[in-house]
């Protein structure tokens, strides 16, 4: 059973943002400043996929990883929303 999907999700949701899961192997994530996080994430080495589909703008793509990639995802996007909060 693949763990990281629900262990990214979950780590999404306790930092107050709207995730959406599906079948796919990938999360929608939407921050309250979807191109500050775009552009943080990225400036991290973390490349993510703004959405531009008028349903899901403002919201960012992001394909699942290994478990490292993914704990690195996180631990950079908990540091992104410790700067948007200020």
């Amino acid at each position: 059973m693949n763990v990281v999907k629900p262990f990214v999700f979950d780590v999404i949701r306790s930092q107050g943002l709207e995730v959406s899961s599906g079948r796919a192997n990938f999360l929608l994530v939407k921050p309250r400043n979807c191109a500050a996080a775009v552009d943080y994430l990225r400036d991290a080495g973390i490349l993510v996929r703004s959405m531009s589909a008028p349903a899901l703008r403002g919201t960012f793509r992001v394909s699942m990883g290994t478990m490292d990639e993914m704990e690195n995802f996180v631990d950079v996007l908990k540091s992104y929303m410790k700067v948007e909060r200020r």
